[in-house]
């Protein structure tokens, strides 16, 4: 019994903690008024509120080298929200901001470039990426490293604005490595394996219909009578792609089976857009020779129309012979009868 009791004591103290919690976090000042001088990564910062009348006024000092460090620090100071402190907030600084940007672009660069390098292991480990590719990866990963140790030492150095610029293009540099090797930078930067294998059977699943929709477009080009033998056997390459896919998703290598699937379904999709423009080119021949034939039964009507002239032109130069004579004739009959 005192056991039950001790605990129904315990819920209720801490649903009255949280209670007590959300309370302060949604605390209002009004008339509030916050303003912030940072230098050298130190803020000093002044709250002003009204209280009763009063105009109560508050100092605090926090070490930070970023805005949003700064907001967050204020507003677990007031207990209110971030965007009460955000919309209260004015604020000088000098290039303290610039250098909590570098920190944190150097770092996500670093990230980066350490996916786009396991991605390359993984493209050495496996038989999905050419050797060219790889070397390729390799010398642009080089470039990579170069950029962002010199974007690290820009940042020690305080040249926050060259860290910056180079640290950007540091991340370039390692998105070509993911295009050169034809992988996804979310496989080795963001993904836990049970998302990986997600999308690996979502990939493959849109291969599968891909080849379907690519199947049925084919039966219907063969019914129009269009040349189909390249589209056959570009849909015999892309189900074989999505065999060696599911194979590899068959040994749990779900990175080289997303991105083989994806190839699977790039090809299928080329498909439709191939027949479609053999289609067309089948249009505009037949058009053309619908046309030539039009032009050649003209041009047969023109000459026909031509020799009907001419004959017309004979009968009359025909004729008016035939009527000189007879009037030749006449003119002769009347002389002799004088």
């Amino acid at each position: 019994m005192t056991n039950i009791i001790t605990k129904s004591f315990l819920i209720v103290g801490a649903c009255l903690a949280m209670l007590f919690a959300m309370t302060l976090f949604v605390f209002a000042y009004d008339d509030l008024e916050i303003t912030a001088d940072v230098e050298d990564g130190v803020a000093e910062v002044t709250v002003e509120y009204e209280d009763d009348g009063d105009r109560i006024k508050e100092e605090y000092e926090y070490d930070v080298v970023r805005l949003e460090e700064l907001i967050e620090k204020i507003s677990n100071e007031l207990s209110v929200s971030e965007s009460a402190v955000e919309n209260a907030l004015e604020y000088t600084v000098d290039d303290s901001f610039e250098k909590g940007d570098a920190i944190d672009r150097v770092k996500e660069v670093e990230d980066i470039i350490e996916a786009a390098d396991e991605a390359i292991d993984h493209a050495r480990a496996n038989d999905d990426v050419s050797d060219d590719n790889i070397d390729v990866a390799l010398s642009t990963i080089t470039k990579a490293n170069k950029l962002i140790e010199d974007a690290d030492d820009a940042k020690d150095s305080e040249d926050y604005e060259a860290a910056l610029d180079l640290a950007k293009e540091a991340e370039e540099k390692a998105d070509e490595i993911f295009d050169i090797l034809g992988y996804d930078i979310d496989d080795f930067l963001d993904m836990t394996d049970e998302e990986r294998e997600e999308a690996a059977t979502d990939a493959i699943e849109d291969a599968k219909e891909a080849i379907k929709d690519a199947g049925e477009e084919i039966e219907e080009a063969d019914k129009k009578d269009i040349d189909t033998h390249q589209a056959d056997n570009d849909l015999d390459e892309a189900e074989d792609l999505l065999d060696e896919a599911e194979e590899e998703y068959s040994d749990e290598d779900f990175i080289s089976a997303k991105k083989i699937a994806k190839e699977s379904e790039e090809l299928a999709d080329s498909i439709e857009d191939s027949l479609e423009e053999l289609e067309d080119k089948m249009k505009e021949e037949e058009e053309k020779k619908e046309s030539e034939k039009e032009e050649e039964n003209k041009d047969k009507e023109d000459e026909e129309s031509e020799e009907e002239e001419e004959n017309e032109k004979a009968e009359k130069i025909e004729l008016q012979k035939k009527l000189i004579v007879l009037l030749q004739q006449l003119i002769s009959m009347l002389a002799s009868l004088r």
